[in-house]
């Protein structure tokens, strides 16, 4: 038969009342209570004798719900909808995640995908560890001389690569010396560093330069879109490419610092440094490289060489052009006849026509007017031949007051039944008032239509040969006694 348990006789009073007796539950004298009741002190203890709180559970409690405005638990306390330690940090380990719809703290928020502050002028910084202090030891400086001696070695390790990366100086980052390579001395180099002993100089700085190399980063693996100012105390290192701004005005890049690099184009002869309407103010550069420029003026040591002119002066070159300006060296018309036809000496005195070495056909004939002189540049190599259009005409029909010099002249024929074909003949209504035209250092070089290799010049065997000077009865003005 089941024993029972009872509880009779002088042991409860009226209500149960205890007298400031505690009352204990237990299988028998020398076992645990089982349940013990401090009414002195207003706590209940199971398996325990000594209740801290009000209720003091040695053990494991299992309860489907609690419904209670205040609780605590060991070094928790839950009030409400909050919970906090007496003293220490909160740790929560799950299996596989933690799932909150929102987690805050006095000044962020996460929500989603969206972190953000909710404070007025809150700052939100992603701060990876970078402080680092050199400590002997210490199991992250082992691994880095861990590296660079496999990369002194040849052997394997995380790191390696690491340490054999080649800087813009030329030198491998492991390479601490700069002797070429990476050897015992650069591990011995890094070592003195680690270790203390060594606090300057060129070893110790590119050795601290690794050890901040190495330290961890914040990466952006996507698309990161910026509304407000980016602040960066350190460098930005982007290795795709970068677009600042769009087409509205408003957007702009100031440059603060210095800048320690070459800014080199991605591809040659593409791109503008400024438009016409938004220019660049000054350049200061030691060397100046280019094809071509195209300015308004130029000043050299407070010359402008470009806007002064010599005056009264054309020039011609193989390399100008007949809609430039001509009376610039860098502005040279491309033919005799073009430069003929600004030579107005009637007002601004005798004009100048320089012409640059090189052969120019032109349409004949090449009307001088009076005041105008013409020089080549070279004799033998500034040559004067007509267009195929013109090849029987005359070549300059000279008035007086006029000089030529420094030329060839060849390639033009002699037409018998015109009379034309003349190296030099006067102009029709020729007034020669002062002095008659001067010609020095011509070369006139002309040939028959027919050659060959024992008559190269044609003579033989052609009548059509070019006359070259041809000056009859000018009208001559003398003017004085």
């Amino acid at each position: 038969m089941a024993q029972v348990g009872r509880i009779s006789g002088p042991l409860l009073f009226a209500n149960l009342e205890r007298n400031g007796n505690d009352l204990a539950f237990r299988d028998t004298l020398d076992t645990t209570q089982l349940l013990y009741l401090n009414v002195n002190d207003g706590k209940i203890g199971v398996n325990t004798d000594t209740p801290i709180g009000t209720l003091d559970v040695a053990g494991t409690m299992r309860v489907p719900n609690i419904i209670h405005t205040t609780a605590k638990t060991s070094n928790l306390d839950f009030n409400n909808s909050s919970i906090s330690t007496l003293s220490g940090p909160i740790n929560l380990n799950a299996g596989t995640n933690i799932k909150l719809s929102t987690f805050q703290t006095d000044n962020i928020q996460i929500n989603d995908n969206t972190i953000s502050t909710y404070r007025s002028n809150a700052d939100l910084e992603l701060r990876p560890w970078r402080d680092y202090q050199l400590v002997s030891g210490d199991p992250y400086m082992a691994e880095l001389i861990d590296g660079i001696t496999a990369a002194s070695s040849g052997t394997s390790h995380a790191l390696r690569a690491f340490w054999e990366v080649v800087l813009p100086s030329g030198f491998a980052r492991g390479d601490v010396n700069e002797s070429g390579s990476i050897d015992i001395d650069d591990v011995m180099g890094f070592l003195a560093v680690a270790r203390g002993n060594n606090t300057s100089g060129g070893t110790y700085d590119r050795s601290i330069a690794a050890i901040e190399a190495s330290l961890p980063k914040l990466e952006v693996k996507s698309n990161l879109n910026v509304n407000g100012a980016i602040n960066a105390t350190g460098d930005i290192t982007m290795d795709g490419n970068i677009v600042i701004g769009d087409d509205i005005n408003e957007d702009t890049i100031d440059f603060n610092a210095d800048v320690n690099s070459n800014i080199i184009p991605a591809t040659d002869n593409t791109y503008s440094l400024g438009t016409p309407t938004k220019q660049w103010q000054e350049l200061f550069s030691v060397l100046l490289n280019g094809s071509s420029v195209v300015t308004g003026n130029v000043n050299l040591a407070g010359i402008d060489p470009y806007s002064l002119r010599p005056g009264n002066t054309f020039f011609v070159s193989v390399n100008g052009d007949d809609t430039n300006v001509g009376d610039h060296p860098n502005g040279a018309f491309a033919t005799v006849k073009k430069a003929l036809d600004f030579a107005d000496a009637s007002a601004a005195g005798p004009v100048n026509i320089v012409i640059y070495p090189g052969e120019y056909q032109e349409e004949l004939p090449l009307t001088v007017p009076a005041n105008v002189n013409i020089s080549g540049m070279d004799m033998r190599n500034t040559i004067i031949m007509p267009d195929t259009s013109s090849q029987s005409e005359d070549v300059f029909l000279v008035n007086g007051e006029t000089y030529i010099s420094n030329l060839t002249i060849k390639d033009f024929y002699y037409d018998s039944g015109n009379d034309k074909g003349y190296a030099f003949k006067f102009a029709p209504n020729t007034v020669v008032s002062s002095r008659s035209p001067y010609l020095q250092n011509i070369t006139v070089i002309t040939k028959g239509t027919t050659t060959s290799a024992s008559d190269p010049r044609g003579f033989a065997r052609n009548r059509r040969l070019s006359r070259q000077i041809r000056f009859k009865k000018p009208q001559i003005k003398l003017y004085g006694e």
